[in-house]
């Protein structure tokens, strides 16, 4: 799961995986899942490739002068095959940094 530190709201959730054939392609599997982990897309992933999420949401106050704010985030392939690395050595979940994140107006 993507979570920013001091925030509870899940932005995305997925799980990394290998068989023998993506070994011998030099691949990922990265499926898309939801909240429980029931997947519901996935796609190869090489080293060169980059994970690119955008959202935005709208802070409402008092005042009648909604904030709209933005961030993109991206993890590389690379940074998923050391995440995928660690955490199959380790055996349970942990904290791993995003590669980017950038402010979007």
């Amino acid at each position: 799961m993507v979570l920013f530190p001091g925030v509870d709201q899940i932005l995305l959730s997925f799980k990394l995986s290998r068989d023998p054939g993506d070994l011998e392609r030099g691949t990922l599997e990265f499926s898309n899942t939801d909240k429980l982990g029931g997947e519901q897309s996935a796609i190869e992933v090489r080293p060169a490739d980059r994970l690119v999420y955008d959202y935005s949401a709208t802070i409402q106050n008092f005042f009648n002068f909604d904030v709209q704010i933005g961030k993109r985030v991206e993890v590389y392939g690379s940074s998923m095959f050391e995440i995928f690395e660690k955490i199959q050595l380790a055996a349970v979940g942990q904290r791993f940094p995003l590669d980017r994140v950038r402010n979007m107006q």
